[in-house]
């Protein structure tokens, strides 16, 4: 089978983590042929073994480059399925459909949960009216469905749920790595670690975190920051402006997240919106604690009945969950950590995932 897969680049990210795993997994398990087509540039993540192609737009004028360019890879490589991901990607290849008859099977795979708040979903009215040149449109939590059905962007019987894998054997826990760590970040082991992973941007609301850091004086800790953009600067600002510049250090994107995760003694996710973290799987598999907003799929990732999750953008509400956890008998902390992790082994592995979109491509 030849698969085509369709990504907005290869950045350092959550989306790209589970495509790269994918089409891995694809050529050795099921011996399937598979391309990747990036539609920017920024190509961070090597993907060995597998043919990428970039279409580099940069500009208007590039898209219309870029639609032609992927007509002529779509017309030599012949490909079964073409498979989409996240918005752009969707756009560009749904409208090739609609204008060129199509030989191939089309997937269009979603990533997140619908909100009108933010401007970016407006774009959504396209993907309404285009997704039916696709076969199937996926999403990744049961949440994320409900919210593209209920909002009309997607018929029911048109939307399947399909929960992403993360690879359980990268991410462990190491003492060894966790002292490396802490040592070259200059921070005591008797400090408590609060590591926040992911986007620096308006919907993963990294100021709810910071505000509820500002709250906890209880605690000797510290809040490392992992990921770039747009609010970075914003962030960096109140971080100063709340005098906290000793408690919140900002590292950057980082090729080696995987190995913080040991160091850090919880992560927070602190989104206004999410479909499936993936950084929340990464770290329950790294025997790190997790604390949350109850948003999109994240209830779906963890054990029935799990406390330790807030409101979203309620910082009082956040820091009294962190507080809490922080100060839990270590007995029960194994507990939890022990209940998470088996959870993510049997629902949002590797092999899990990508089972399920074998029997996809072979079902379509």
């Amino acid at each position: 089978m030849k698969i085509l897969v369709i990504v907005p680049d290869l950045a350092v990210g959550g989306v790209t983590s589970v495509v790269v795993n994918l089409v891995k997994k694809l050529k050795k398990e099921f011996n399937a042929r598979v391309f990747i087509v990036t539609l920017f540039s920024k190509n961070d993540v090597q993907v060995n073994d597998i043919e990428v192609f970039s279409l580099n737009i940069s500009s208007i004028s590039g898209v219309f480059k870029g639609f032609f360019l992927l007509k002529d890879i779509i017309e030599k490589s012949n490909p079964d399925v073409i498979h989409s991901h996240t918005l752009y990607p969707h756009l560009l290849i749904n409208l090739l459909s609609l204008l060129y008859k199509k030989k191939y099977k089309l997937i269009n795979s979603e990533h997140g949960t619908y909100s009108s708040k933010l401007k970016f979903y407006k774009r959504m009215n396209f993907f309404r009216i285009l997704n039916p040149q696709a076969e199937l449109v996926t999403n990744v939590s049961v949440a994320s469905c409900e919210s593209y059905i209920n909002a009309n962007i997607v018929k029911r019987e048109k939307i399947k749920l399909i929960y992403n894998g993360i690879d359980t054997k990268k991410y462990y826990f190491s003492q060894n790595v966790r002292d490396k760590i802490r040592k070259t970040l200059n921070i005591d082991e008797k400090i408590k670690v609060i590591g926040y992973v992911g986007r620096l941007s308006t919907e993963k609301n990294v100021t709810n975190l910071i505000e509820a850091i500002l709250r906890i004086h209880s605690i000797n800790l510290k809040l490392i920051i992992i990921g770039d953009g747009p609010e970075r600067e914003n962030l960096e600002r109140l971080v100063s402006e709340k005098q906290l510049n000793d408690r919140v250090f900002f590292l950057g994107a980082l090729t080696n997240v995987n190995e913080y995760y040991s160091a850090f003694d919880l992560l927070v996710l602190s989104s206004n919106t999410e479909g499936l973290p993936t950084v929340l799987l990464e770290a329950i598999s790294s025997n790190c604690l997790v604390a949350s907003t109850d948003c999109g799929g994240v209830k779906e990732i963890l054990p029935d009945n799990y406390e330790f999750l807030a409101k979203p953008n309620s910082p009082e509400e956040l820091s009294l969950i962190i507080n809490k956890l922080l100060n839990l008998d270590s007995l029960i902390v194994s507990e939890i950590k022990e209940s998470c992790f088996k959870k993510v082994e049997m629902y949002f592995s590797n092999e899990a995932m990508c089972q399920s979109w074998w029997r996809v491509y072979n079902e379509l």
